[in-house]
């Protein structure tokens, strides 16, 4: 039964990676409202050789379709969950990862 919770969480990790998430990007300075598609990834990081584990969530935005800043709120339109874009993990011309947190 793990495995096949493991297969179908990977499936669904590639839908998700593909398509991402209908979202809505609020600006923190002007509360200007932006729809936006977001990949959200959970998993699991280990720190210091693997003695400390924990829960990341990040999302990540296509620069050419938005521009996320440090401190906007990131509306998760199929989940009905607010996260904080709290620090940038990843970023490179086409894409920026932000660190999210739930609100």
């Amino acid at each position: 039964m793990s495995l096949l919770r493991d297969i179908m969480d990977e499936n669904q990790s590639v839908v998700n990676d593909v398509l991402g998430h209908a979202s809505i990007l609020i600006n923190a300075t002007t509360e200007e409202e932006t729809p936006v598609m977001v990949v959200i990834n959970r998993k699991v990081e280990l720190y210091q050789d693997g003695m400390f584990g924990g829960i990341v969530a990040t999302g990540t935005f296509d620069r050419a379709n938005s521009d996320p800043k440090l401190g906007d709120t990131l509306k998760d339109l199929e989940t009905g969950i607010d996260y904080l874009l709290e620090a940038v993990k990843d970023e490179t011309p086409a894409k920026l990862v932000f660190i999210i947190g739930e609100r």
